[in-house]
């Protein structure tokens, strides 16, 4: 039997690992996504990889942040806290559909990707009339809602790659197949 051959990660970040990786995912996909959704997905990455960041106390309780309330809650916001929290409430469900895309496979109990995904892509919509630009790229956040499947597909693969166990992965396969059906 051969090992797969390991090597050492010599990055000086976690940011810059997870952007040389989405960098390689993206040259190599069926679609390439723009180079500013690579760098954005390896900021985000960065931030979440905090696992405090799935979490809120509420009520002096700790509890899984529930996104479709907290984008009803946004709406009567300051400029300032609407900017937070619509970021807040995308990037954490691009994640969630991207990166933990099996939480979906494993857990029925949970609502729908397509709930998390409509509500990330309002999100990026509403940020984008708040605060439509990005490192110099017009309407990003709008850009950013109308490729949010593909960005997750670009996660979930780098998910796969740095999970040991296996299991289906037909989260890409079905959204780069949508994508090229549209």
């Amino acid at each position: 039997m051969c090992e797969e051959e390991k090597t050492l990660v010599t990055d000086t970040t976690l940011e810059e690992y997870f952007y040389k990786e989405l960098f390689d995912l993206n040259n190599s996909s069926a679609i390439p996504l723009p180079q500013p959704f690579i760098f954005y997905g390896s900021q985000l990455l960065n931030r979440y990889a905090a696992s405090s960041e799935f979490f809120e106390k509420k009520d002096g309780r700790i509890r899984e942040k529930i996104m479709g309330m907290k984008l009803l809650e946004s709406y009567g916001l300051s400029h300032d806290q609407k900017l937070k929290e619509y970021r807040e409430i995308g990037d954490y469900t691009l994640l969630l559909c991207g990166y933990f895309f099996d939480k979906f496979q494993r857990n029925r109990s949970i609502i729908s990707k397509s709930y998390y995904q409509k509500i990330g892509q309002t999100a990026y919509r509403s940020l984008n009339k708040v605060q439509g630009e990005f490192l110099d790229m017009k309407d990003f956040y709008k850009s950013l809602a109308n490729n949010f499947t593909l960005i997750a597909a670009l996660f979930s693969r780098l998910s796969y790659e740095n999970r040991s166990n296996d299991f289906e992965h037909h989260y890409l396969l079905d959204e780069l197949d949508d994508k090229k059906a549209s």
